[in-house]
Order: C-alpha cells, then structure tokens, then sequence
C-alpha cells in the first residue's frame, strides 16, 4: 500500500503491472484488497482500468463480497466518469434491487447513487 503512495507514475505503473490478473483473488483476499483500493486511489484512472476489465461479469458477485465490495466502491468513486466504469456501472444496476438488500451490496449501490453521473 505504502509503494503506490511514494512511487512516481513510472513506479506506479509497473507496481500496476504486477496486479495484472490478480484483482479477481485480491477482492476475495482480506489484505490483497487493500493493496488494490490503494492503487485505484493513487494511480490515474486510465492506468487502473484494466481492474475493471477483470471484473466485468463478476460485479455484482463482486459486490456481495465483504472485501470485493469495497474495491467497488473506490472503482466507483474514482473512475465513475470513464467509459470502462459506466459499463460496469450499468452491470450493477442491473441487479440494483438485490444489491440494495444485501449486506455488502449496498455499500455498492450508495457509491454509485454518490459518485455516479445522471445517467446511470
């Protein structure tokens, strides 16, 4: 966690790297996914993109998940506005019902009545 906050972009991103096919295991893990909530935090969005790549079609199970919501939420809140989110965004929502009515979906659907555009 501590790396993504005093590495310079180069760093960053090759700290990035290493994520790369691992954020479906680090949601589920109790420490991993702070390691990744950092990372959406400290790194520009575009970079992290590729989070949501490995999410899609598991967000909303995602969501339902003690520490895989929480990586949600801060996807949410960081990147709400780029084109990659707003898909995941309308995955979500449309399982928005359930979501609110479970114990860590809602969390999920907060961020998104938060953070989220008009449109969704």
């Amino acid at each position: 966690q501590l790396a993504f906050q005093v590495a310079d972009r180069q760093r960053g991103a090759a700290l990035l790297a290493e994520l790369t096919g691992h954020v479906q295991a680090a949601s589920r893990s109790p420490h991993a996914n702070y390691v990744i909530q950092k990372a959406i935090e400290a790194m520009p969005p575009s970079p992290c993109s590729f989070m949501i790549e490995e999410l899609r079609g598991v967000s909303a199970a995602t969501a339902r998940h003690r520490f895989g919501c929480r990586i949600i939420c801060r996807l949410v809140e960081h990147m709400a506005d780029s084109p990659p989110c707003v898909d995941l965004l309308v995955e979500l929502l449309a399982e928005a019902g359930e979501l609110c009515r479970h114990n860590f979906g809602h969390y999920v659907m907060e961020c998104v009545l938060e953070h989220g555009g008009p449109e969704e």
